[in-house]
């Protein structure tokens, strides 16, 4: 395996000694606990107080984004960074974090391992197993920032990672880096963690059967060589079972996003709800699939339900948004449901699927919407295909069938889908209703994702989140795209809509790289609300 280059013994002592001071500092500021920001009433309307964005864009908040992990059940017991060896795993003598996850502090099934705030630096393997009835909780201490820098792989079975950070400080980008977060453990949740400038953000293999990833902000994973970018936000493959990729918001990764593919594994029982997914292979100077489901072995049992996708809008060739294939005839049956699929060329692309479900779905781009085609020996009657809606260029042949390129009147005679379906000529290059959608977190209450398609480019949207969080609580809004830095919008929640602010805003830059990443804003954004007490 290849690494990055080698610091020199003095860079390297210097290096070690400047984290040394930097982690202790740190662990002091991350003991405060978090608090709103703004008066009463400050939903985003007159009156309300929306925090400016003015500090680097990569400098930890003051204080942290708050944690909330739901309550153990089992005994507690403390990691952190100075922990010993020795330690009982009280507060007052935590252990160190290899040997807690490793097994050597004994965690029984339902117990609870809380992290510290501070940096875990090193090459983690975790061997922990709790039982179906008393999973083990690994987990970031409430509203303390715990962050691995290095690597974490998980061999154990039936635990839940809750909360904390993976990165990767090496600012070497031009070589391979350790995968942030190896996930082969069965029966594995991991949960609203943040993991960014590793090498893939997660691989998540067949032999994690039913593991779950589930809210997780993914981003800036990976290195560039000479050919491309490689490193994707999930890597992944499955056998037994079914994985559930749900609510993950996964952004400019040096290769794909999601990056579902095989040569001699399995595809099989995929199912991926609420992902958010945008401008992935950008830090290479690339476009790459946001979604890729396909292999050279035959996928089945794969379902998608509910995800965003979004490219920024560029002058040059782009590859899929969305691609459901790649090598193997034969792959068996798939089920696209209410997605929101936005840019690229095509904005997506099926083929070789016996059988299919496409319903209730939105593609919009200025360019190629769908290709589509069909293995041999099966006909579009086998397909279940309806009730979708289309935003392209008016008088274009942006659909493809066979081969053959079709305005959407001869996609309708051609294939006799989409009788319920509507076709829209876009407008300046994009629709014009702007669209909200707003995912509540189902394990961690006062929280969700707030996807904004801004297509009106107005200064602010409306955002209703009257279903996540009580009038009278205390939060703030983050940009997912700088989700360490300073909220969008904090105050006392007075049961209307949130109104956001849409402009352009430091985003968080790849750690060793000066690459200059489009900017969303303001025509496409993610939030992440978070309840603050």
């Amino acid at each position: 395996m290849r690494r990055g280059q080698r610091p020199t013994r003095l860079v390297l002592a210097l290096s070690l000694a400047l984290c040394a001071l930097l982690a202790a500092a740190f662990a002091v500021r991350s003991t405060r606990t978090g608090g709103g920001r703004g008066g009463a009433n400050a939903n985003g309307r007159p009156g309300a107080t929306a925090t400016a964005d003015t500090s680097a864009a990569d400098e930890p908040a003051e204080p942290p984004p708050p944690s909330h992990p739901r309550a153990p059940r089992g005994a507690q017991f403390y990691a952190a960074p100075d922990g010993k060896a020795d330690g009982d795993g009280s507060k007052a003598r935590p252990w160190d974090l290899a040997g807690a996850l490793a097994g050597q502090a004994k965690l029984k099934p339902g117990d609870t391992l809380w992290l510290r705030g501070g940096v875990y630096k090193g090459i983690f393997k975790c061997k922990l197993a709790g039982t179906a009835d008393k999973p083990i909780l690994v987990a970031q201490f409430t509203n303390e920032r715990a962050t691995i820098d290095g690597s974490l792989a998980v061999d154990g079975e039936w635990t839940t990672f809750w909360g904390f950070e993976v990165t990767n400080s090496n600012t070497t980008r031009t070589g391979e880096r350790p995968t942030g977060v190896e996930v082969n453990g069965a029966h594995t949740k991991f949960i609203n963690l943040v993991v960014h400038d590793a090498g893939n953000g997660f691989g998540c293999w067949s032999s994690a059967v039913d593991a779950e990833l589930y809210g997780n902000i993914i981003y800036h994973n990976g290195w560039r060589e000479l050919d491309r970018g490689h490193g994707h936000g999930i890597y992944m493959q499955n056998e037994e079972g079914t994985k559930l990729i749900r609510d993950n918001i996964i952004f400019r990764q040096y290769g794909w996003g999601i990056h579902a593919y095989t040569e001699e594994g399995a595809l099989k029982g995929l199912q991926f709800e609420g992902n958010v997914s945008f401008d992935n292979g950008a830090p290479a100077g690339a476009r790459y699939d946001n979604i890729l489901v396909g292999g050279r072995q035959p996928a089945e049992r794969v379902t998608l339900v509910a995800n965003y996708t979004y490219e920024t809008p560029t002058n040059g060739d782009t590859k899929p948004n969305v691609r459901l294939h790649y090598e193997a005839a034969n792959n068996k049956d798939l089920t696209v449901k209410d997605n929101y699929f936005a840019g690229g060329s095509p904005v997506a692309s099926v083929a070789d699927w016996l059988t299919v479900t496409m319903t209730g779905n939105t593609f919009y781009g200025p360019k190629r919407l769908l290709e589509l085609s069909l293995p041999q020996g099966i006909t579009a009657a086998s397909y279940a295909w309806d009730n979708n809606a289309y935003y392209g260029a008016g008088g274009a042949a942006v659909f493809s069938f066979q081969g053959q390129a079709l305005d959407f009147a001869g996609w309708r005679r051609a294939t006799s889908f989409d009788g319920g379906g509507s076709w829209n000529v876009i407008d300046a290059a994009r629709p014009a209703a702007t669209k909200v959608f707003v995912r509540p977190n189902l394990y961690e209450p006062g929280r969700a994702h707030i996807i904004v398609y801004n297509w009106a480019k107005g200064e602010t949207v409306d955002a209703d989140v009257s279903g996540v969080i009580e009038r009278g609580a205390k939060y703030e809004v983050r940009s997912a795209q700088n989700f360490f830095g300073p909220p969008v919008l904090a105050g006392t929640y007075d049961g209307g809509p949130l109104r956001l602010p849409t402009g352009a805003r430091k985003t968080a830059s790849p750690v060793g790289a000066n690459t200059d990443l489009p900017q969303t804003a303001p025509e496409f954004n993610v939030f992440v609300l978070l309840k603050t007490a």
